[in-house]
């Protein structure tokens, strides 16, 4: 019995502490409600210091930057870079006056892109068509794909299909662009030598040689 009391003692004391505790919550004025344990804490002040990102909404307002990304188009960073530092740093209409004129494959994967780019500046951003330049135009290494290669001899060997990444950025501009397209009606190479060959076919047929 001797060795109970203290812990009946010990538990009317807490019983009586809890009482006072309530009694004193009830007299005292209501305090404001704390942050929810479920609400995201605000990033740290240095991690958003000098962050941009490119055709994003910031605090400014809309920004005057805009950019499209494909990924996985077909054909290696080589090819995709040798005709983006044609396209970089020219007007987005004159970007695609290019695309458009070229016999290159990835021209046209790249004028698709720059398409996109123009919708996501007019349509979301709210800028100008006609003051919009090709800003940042790159392009990285996707995915290669292995495939098998046939060889002789009953032989097979290992080949590879290159996938790439394109990144496209406009911004609105009043600056007058380095570079500029200009649109010539000139034949073009490629109908030139077309229109030779047709034109020596004929006269080999008349000769009877051919």
């Amino acid at each position: 019995m001797d060795g109970s009391t203290p812990f009946a003692t010990r538990g009317a004391r807490a019983s009586a502490g809890a009482f006072a505790e309530s009694g004193d919550a009830s007299t005292s004025t209501p305090r404001e409600p704390g942050a929810s344990p479920l609400r995201r804490s605000p990033a740290p002040a240095s991690a958003m210091r000098g962050a941009f990102i490119p055709g994003a909404l910031t605090d400014g307002g809309l920004s005057e930057r805009a950019s499209a990304v494909l990924r996985g188009a077909k054909g290696s960073p080589k090819k995709f870079g040798a005709f983006l530092r044609v396209v970089r740093g020219l007007r987005a209409e004159d970007a695609l006056i290019q695309c458009n004129l070229s016999p290159k494959r990835v021209a046209k994967t790249i004028g698709r892109v720059i398409q996109s780019a123009i919708g996501n500046a007019v349509n979301n951003q709210g800028l100008d068509r006609d003051r919009l330049v090709v800003a940042e135009a790159t392009c990285g290494k996707g995915q290669y794909l292995r495939r098998v290669s046939i060889h002789g001899r009953g032989r097979a060997g290992t080949m590879h299909r290159p996938r790439s990444h394109v990144r496209v950025t406009l911004e609105e501009t009043d600056e007058e662009p380095r570079r500029r397209v200009r649109v010539h009606d000139d034949e073009m190479p490629w109908e030139r030598r077309r229109r030779l060959g047709r034109a020596k076919q004929a006269i080999a047929e008349a000769a009877g040689i051919a």
